[in-house]
């Protein structure tokens, strides 16, 4: 029994030290990227890239087609409810 669990922990040492390795490389690419492409130096530098405007233009899309929904949902009912008091 004690044999087993030795194995299994070694093998999940050898697995978290893999996944570690893999984690550094991934943030050594990142880094020499971010440094090779002159990485901005403010906040307004990084802030005049970014446009919401196609994100708000989506909210506003699917807020009118869940309110298209109800109305289609709530029209339903009332003639529902209108042919059943005939």
């Amino acid at each position: 029994m004690v044999q087993v669990l030795k194995t299994r922990l070694e093998n999940m040492n050898a697995h978290h030290a893999a996944a570690r390795a893999s984690v550094a490389s991934v943030i050594a690419i990142a880094s020499a990227q971010a440094s090779a492409a002159g990485a901005p130096a403010t906040i307004a530098d990084l802030t005049t890239g970014i446009d919401f405007s196609t994100v708000s233009l989506g909210i506003l899309a699917v807020a009118a087609a869940s309110i298209g929904v109800y109305i289609i949902i709530k029209g339903a009912k009332l003639v529902v409810h209108a042919v059943k008091g005939m």
